[in-house]
Order: C-alpha cells, then sequence, then structure tokens
C-alpha cells in the first residue's frame, strides 16, 4: 500500500533538502569517526550484505561502497526509501549499490527481504517514529537480517542534540546486540 508522502513524509523533496542530507550525511562521518561501526565484523566472502533504511540519497550508502573498496572487500548493498525523490541516477552509483522504495514502518514486509541482509543501518529515525511507538521499525530490521547479522541505528541524544560515538566505557557501547 503505497504511503502518503503528504501526510508521512516529513523531508521535503527538492535540491537544497537533498545538499542538506549529503551535509548531515558529512557530520555525522566526522562525529563519530566512521560509517559501518568498526566492531562489525562482514564476512569474509562477497556475498555480503547491507541495507539501510530511509535512505534518501543514498550519501552513507556511496561512502560505505568506498570505505568497502578501499579495504579490498565487498558487499551488496541496498538503499530503501519511502520515496524516491532523492535517489541519485543509477549511472551515477557504484555498481553494488541498489535503490527502491519501501517505508521502514510498513505492516507487511515484502519476503524478498526477510532474512537477507548482514547489516540494517538506520538514522535519525526518532523524529520519524509513529505514534511513539518504534515497535514496526525494530521488528521489521530484526526480520531483515540474516542470524548472526548486525542492527546499527544512529541518532541523536536528544537532550543534547549530539551525535555521540560510542566508547569502550560508553553505556551506548553496552547495548549492542546482534540477530539470533
Amino acid at each position: 500500500m503505497p504511503i502518503n508522502l503528504q501526510k508521512n513524509y516529513i523531508v521535503s523533496q527538492g535540491f537544497d533538502e537533498s545538499g542538506r542530507l549529503y551535509m548531515q550525511h558529512w557530520m555525522w562521518r566526522m562525529q563519530l569517526g566512521w560509517d559501518l561501526h568498526p566492531a562489525i565484523k562482514l564476512p569474509d566472502s562477497s556475498d555480503a550484505r547491507i541495507v539501510e533504511q530511509g535512505c534518501g540519497n543514498a550519501a552513507w550508502l556511496v561512502s560505505v561502497a568506498a570505505d568497502l573498496e578501499k579495504d579490498q572487500k565487498h558487499a551488496t548493498l541496498v538503499g530503501l526509501d519511502a520515496d524516491s525523490s532523492h535517489f541519485p541516477a543509477a549511472a551515477n552509483l557504484p555498481a553494488n549499490i541498489k535503490l527502491g522504495i519501501l517505508d521502514a514502518f510498513t505492516e507487511d514486509l515484502p519476503a524478498e527481504y526477510v532474512g537477507q541482509y548482514d547489516v540494517v543501518h538506520v538514522r535519525a529515525f526518532s523524529s520519524v517514529v509513529k505514534q511513539g511507538n518504534p515497535g514496526p521499525l525494530i521488528e521489521n530490521a530484526y526480520k531483515m537480517l540474516k542470524p548472526g547479522g548486525y542492527l546499527q541505528w544512529d541518532d541523536l541524544d536528544g537532550g543534547s542534540f549530539k551525535a555521540v560515538a560510542p566508547g569502550s566505557d560508553s553505556e551506548a557501547a553496552s547495548v549492542s546486540t546482534t540477530a539470533a
């Protein structure tokens, strides 16, 4: 069922907004020092699969693709968003990135996404959680994971509006888990 973007999509759809999304990605990377958390271990084989929910203009995916290439690793990267207006043209993306439309809060996750990914990435979703209930987003992310996969959720500290990288003594670092 298509979502009503006028009612449910809080990001505008112009060129300026896409520029803001790139700047926002750059600020996250500068603050955290990474795109894919260093504790996340991808399979050694070339069949690693990473999906980003709410990918916007795919800035995170493009950055991850460059990091993987630099480290001589390979993964299939999939970006999903409720709206495609910020998607770059496929010809402008690395060959291992594919983009598609999917509402992260859907009640009926298509079977093609279930159990397919080593990593599910979401960022800045606290501002779009519907009716104060992140359950559907978390449930869908968990369903998308392969056994042993990782959910990486980057979000702001609402009290300080800072993005804080988890460190060895950080409470946030102790809250990591993998799918069973």
